[in-house]
């Protein structure tokens, strides 16, 4: 016995070694460095500020949920944001001794890997077929989706529990099942987890799991009947289960401050054709598929619903496959539920190749409902290719088991070839994307930076309302330890409810960033207006770096406006507010 399962464990371990070779093709600057930029742009910036704010605010005993330290005074609510609170708790040890980066280009890089190994072993709970769950699980941990979100890294390790709520659901409809109590506890960890993860990830699998129970009622209404009160008790019973663990969380975020009564809506969806054209992230993509990708609404950057002709034909093939072996509920429902996953994804309308038809879609029957409106909708694109996934799973299984006759091996072979090849269209191209690049002055990453009081509000120059010129302040500013707070950043702030991606910085702020641009010199005018929101408002010190494009010239102005006269320390220039 003991050496049935040493074979049956080192048949299971056959994907890893492509798993990793995906991994490294995927992260291979990260894993050379992990210090060193992340990939996702500003956003990359934004998670590692989340994780050092966290780990700060629990070394420190604070709050973790609100802070100040960044668009001082009125701060945030992290609740509202996607600050990945449940990894960002568990990794504080991390963050403390090697640095918030180092935190989250680890989660960035295991994220794949768990969403394999998770789906793998769901795949191999549904089918019982090692080979087709590994087919499976390889098309959803390293497929479109995860090559084109490695840097949303909220996405990567929310979606890595998302089979589970789809074996979960699997046992929901199933017949067999028969304790609600066992699968919705079950079910209500999964969730409870994973909205304090990524509480999107939450809502496009409750979205989609509407839709897919609405069509198997359609199609199987007696069975679907029999089943609803099973169904209410487990997903009740899940509820409460959920409530429990992440309910204290949401509860600050919406009876906490500055709440938001509304989100940021996105137009971000699926063009058709970029189903068929791969984007940047694919090694196979070529340079007209990157120029039609640029005519889509998600620009290339979010188009993560590209399957390939190959790996469509071979879907639709599954399907037969499965209801020709008699499992029809099974090709149904997965064949249906990845369709309309495919469909929420296109938006309110169909566009193809960038050129709106005015077709309706499913999407505008829910882009009015209260937080379902802020959804993306390009990112239904995670459970398309999850059920497509869980479709080869079930079809390798039934292929392998069936009784093909003399011909048998001639169809599993080229079914085979079919299936890999499919697969190899959605190969990865090598090297992290949207890396942003951020040089920190000196003065943030050594014993200089003491000569700032902790706590004190900070200007530091150059500052910008774009993403890129906010994010670099908010790396200084984790350089420092978080040892002051800022004004402005990058994040998602609240106007009297109403979101925002840019904060509000004083008329001084303003001011100032001004003439470091332009090297013009402000109007007394401007001047005594900077000065009396000085007076009125907040700020310590303000620290003008040498990446001001008119240094000489801010400084310049500074003793009229701030009161006092810059001294250079270390690279800077620091200038102590006198009131």
């Amino acid at each position: 016995m003991t050496v049935v399962r040493l074979r049956r464990s080192l048949l299971a371990a056959i994907p890893v070694p492509l798993w990793l070779l995906l991994t490294y093709i995927l992260f291979a600057p990260l894993l050379r460095n992990l210090s060193g930029p992340l990939p996702g742009g500003a956003d990359s910036i934004l998670y590692s500020w989340y994780f050092k704010e966290i780990q700060v605010s629990l070394w420190n005993g604070h709050n973790p949920f609100f802070t100040t330290a960044m668009n001082a005074p009125t701060g945030l609510n992290i609740m509202w944001n996607t600050a990945i609170i449940l990894p960002a708790f568990l990794m504080t040890p991390i963050t403390a001794a090697f640095g918030a980066t180092t935190s989250v280009g680890l989660l960035m890089i295991t994220a794949p890997l768990a969403a394999a190994g998770i789906c793998y072993w769901v795949l191999y709970k549904l089918t019982g077929h090692l080979g087709g769950s590994a087919v499976g699980a390889t098309l959803y941990g390293f497929g479109p989706f995860y090559n084109g979100q490695q840097g949303h890294v909220h996405l990567t390790l929310g979606a890595a529990l998302l089979p589970l709520i789809l074996y979960f659901g699997y046992q929901l409809v199933n017949p067999e099942t028969r304790s609600w109590r066992q699968v919705g506890w079950r079910l209500g960890v999964v969730v409870g987890v994973t909205m304090l993860i990524s509480e999107e990830i939450v809502a496009i699998a409750g979205l989609v799991a509407l839709v897919s129970i609405v069509a198997l009622a359609l199609r199987y209404r007696r069975e679907v009947r029999a089943r609803l009160p099973f169904v209410a008790r487990c997903v009740g019973w899940a509820a409460g289960v959920a409530v429990c663990i992440c309910g204290p969380a949401l509860a600050y975020q919406f009876l906490g401050p500055l709440v938001m009564t509304e989100g940021i809506h996105s137009s971000l969806s699926l063009d058709l054709l970029s189903t068929v054209r791969p984007s940047a992230s694919m090694l196979f993509s070529t340079s007209a598929d990157i120029a039609a990708n640029r005519r889509f609404v998600t620009g290339g950057v979010e188009n993560t619903g590209y399957l390939g002709i190959l790996l469509i034909l071979v879907a639709v093939i599954a399907v037969v496959v499965l209801v020709r072996a008699g499992r029809r509920r099974v090709a149904f429902w997965l064949g249906s539920s990845a369709a309309l996953a495919l469909a929420l994804s296109l938006g309110t309308t169909v566009r193809v190749n960038g050129t709106q038809t005015w077709i309706p879609m499913p999407w505008l029957i829910f882009c009015r409902l209260p937080v379902v409106d802020t959804l993306v909708p390009a990112r239904f694109s995670v459970a398309t290719i999850l059920f497509v996934s869980a479709l080869l799973a079930f079809a390798v299984a039934t292929v392998a088991r069936a009784d093909l006759g003399p011909r048998g091996h001639r169809v599993r072979f080229g079914g085979a070839v079919l299936v890999v090849v499919a697969l190899a269209a959605c190969w990865p191209a090598p090297g992290s994307k949207d890396q942003v690049v951020v040089a920190t002055p000196a003065f943030f990453a050594s014993r200089a930076v003491d000569t700032v009081t902790p706590g004190a509000v900070v200007l530091a120059l150059p500052q910008s309302s774009s993403a890129n010129g906010a994010a670099a302040v908010m790396k200084w500013q984790i350089d420092a330890d978080l040892r002051f707070s800022i004004i402005g950043g990058y994040s998602f702030f609240s106007r009297d409810g109403t979101p925002h991606y840019d904060a509000q910085v004083p008329a001084y702020a303003t001011t100032l960033e001004a003439v470091g641009n332009s090297g013009v010199a402000p109007t007394p005018a401007d001047i005594a207006a900077a000065r009396q929101s000085l007076l009125d408002g907040v700020g310590d010190y303000v620290i003008v770096t040498d990446q001001v494009s008119h240094q000489e010239s801010v400084l310049a102005v500074l003793p009229e406006i701030a009161g006092c006269t810059p001294e250079r320390v270390s690279d800077v220039f620091l200038c102590r507010v006198v009131r």
